[in-house]
């Protein structure tokens, strides 16, 4: 059963996942949404229902163009590991939401 909220764009990025500030993984994004993202891991595993810290290089907004944000881990298995964004900051957001937005009109834009 599907439980997302809004539509997920298919992308690859590079990410890192920390734990109490310290990173414990790298992964790269397969699909994102603003309501989370599903990560396939280079290596190791993350448990369910824990808490990470995402940090996903969306643009040039912050001096190293990260966006940071919290995500829980809702399933993992091969495909990947699906987290749902936890308390996103109004800025957080709109970032995500703008990100989405030129990386699906330049995807558009490529298709005609």
């Amino acid at each position: 059963m599907e439980h997302r909220y809004g539509e997920r764009l298919s992308i690859t990025l590079d990410v890192l996942l920390k734990r109490q500030g310290k990173p414990v993984l790298r992964g790269r994004v397969r699909n994102i949404g603003l309501g989370g993202v599903l990560i396939r891991m280079e290596s190791g595993v993350l448990m369910e229902r824990k808490m990470v810290d995402i940090e996903l290089p969306l643009d040039s907004a912050s001096n190293d163009g990260c966006c940071r944000v919290k995500g829980w881990v809702v399933h993992s298995s091969d495909a990947g590991v699906g987290l749902l964004f936890r308390s996103l900051t109004q800025e957080n957001y709109q970032r995500l939401r703008q990100f989405i937005q030129q990386q699906s009109a330049a995807t558009e834009n490529k298709e005609v």
